[in-house]
């Protein structure tokens, strides 16, 4: 830590408050804080910085952060393992109230899905903490407007750009656009997005 700070203090000259984030999993001992360089008769360096160590941070904690880091590092934070599926989803909840545009909620998504890779089990149990999330509410954010962006995002997670990104999401596609008589290979992408804006705005 102590030599990129002097490497950027050296060709900035420019104060510096530096700052680490350990991601690791491994480990949950608290992290040193502190390089120093000393002698029996003589101190040469006491060098400080800020530690955060997601692994000992209570994810709860940040559940109503708005901030699309939060949401992110989430999946890296101290979760037990019964918690998994629920963090995933807490994580995805989040994301959709920045409303950031596409391209940046992809990324971050992927960055939860990396870390938070479920086993068969603790997917279904994500399935079903996202069910949930598009079941309208009257006020704050669960409101019916807020539902429906979660739910339309969660589609497009399932689906990819409008595209079917795995075996099931092209079934389910499927069976649902054939049931209102539509054909889910002949549709544009145009189209798709129109019909998955309809079954969003769809009453309950």
């Amino acid at each position: 830590m102590f030599t990129y700070f002097a490497r950027f203090h050296e060709k900035f000259v420019l104060p510096i408050y530096p700052i680490i984030i350990f991601s690791y999993s491994w480990q949950k001992k608290e992290a040193i804080s502190q390089y120093v360089v000393d002698f029996p008769d003589f101190k040469v360096l006491e060098f400080n910085y800020q530690v955060v160590q997601l692994n000992r941070l209570n994810w709860r904690d940040f559940l109503n952060q708005p901030n699309p880091v939060a949401s992110a590092l989430m999946a890296k934070m101290n979760i037990a393992k019964k918690e998994r599926a629920k963090v995933k989803a807490e994580c995805l909840r989040l994301l959709i109230t920045l409303r950031l545009n596409p391209a940046k909620m992809q990324l971050i998504s992927g960055f939860i899905d990396t870390y938070l890779n479920l086993n068969p089990v603790e997917e279904i149990q994500f399935q079903e903490e996202i069910s949930t999330f598009s079941q309208p509410v009257q006020e704050g954010n669960n409101s019916p407007k807020h539902s429906n962006r979660i739910f339309r995002f969660l589609i497009q997670r399932q689906w990819g750009n409008m595209e079917a990104i795995t075996d099931y999401g092209s079934q389910q596609a499927k069976i649902v656009v054939a049931e209102r008589g539509y054909d889910w290979d002949t549709m544009t992408e145009e189209e798709k997005e129109e019909f998955i804006d309809k079954i969003v705005q769809e009453p309950s």
